[in-house]
């Protein structure tokens, strides 16, 4: 079908964009960490396991944890599903449907939770920039720093994963804002002037 036809645009990324990536990779998780803390405080929510517990690190588990599931999920939920309902719908209103499919299809209210905003933020990229691959080097190093960091991190208050319920220091909240809001500005200045370059060539 032409609609889902992988055109150059699909696949286009900018290799200056890993650093943005990576600060907003790094800062979404901190402020993801400390609204889980509040919903589990508030709420009563059970912090369920994290899906990386049961794996140790290796080059199998990446695969598995990391690249395959960015790839499949980006594919079938912002490339297919995405692509479609902006055909029929409002853009606000296919970014909005298919992050909701895409955070209901992680089970557990929590990860619900923390999959709803990163998914709308990855489907405005995807919108915005008409790639594909931002999408998914963005969802691996996710799923990569939440791997890596469960194995190698321990005993930050209210960031790392035990039975307690705490909340993190505040300047760990504010470190993760300026490196969410910095990563973000820099990522669409980028994707910008490498969309506005391509038209010029086209």
């Amino acid at each position: 079908m032409e609609l889902f036809e992988i055109k150059k645009q699909h696949l286009g990324f900018n290799l200056l964009s890993l650093i943005p990536i990576l600060l907003i990779v790094f800062g979404y998780d901190i402020v993801s960490s400390e609204i889980n803390n509040i919903f589990v405080f508030f709420f009563k929510i059970e912090n369920s396991n994290s899906f990386f517990d049961d794996n140790e690190i290796s080059i199998l588990s990446v695969i598995k944890l990391c690249i395959i599931p960015s790839v499949l999920e980006e594919w079938i939920f912002r490339f297919l599903f995405l692509t479609y309902l902006c055909r029929y719908l409002t853009v606000f209103k296919s970014i909005l449907i298919s992050s909701i499919v895409f955070s209901l299809f992680h089970s557990g209210v929590l990860r619900f939770i923390y999959a709803l905003p990163i998914g709308i933020l990855l489907a405005i990229i995807f919108v915005y920039s008409s790639s594909i691959v931002y999408c998914v080097v963005i969802h691996f190093f996710s799923n990569l720093w939440g791997f890596i960091s469960s194995k190698i991190i321990h005993n930050i208050n209210g960031y790392t994963r035990d039975n307690s319920v705490s909340f993190q220091v505040w300047y760990l909240d504010i470190l993760g804002i300026v490196c969410l809001s910095l990563g973000l500005f820099f990522l669409f200045r980028i994707i910008s002037k490498s969309t506005l370059r391509s038209r010029r060539e086209v």
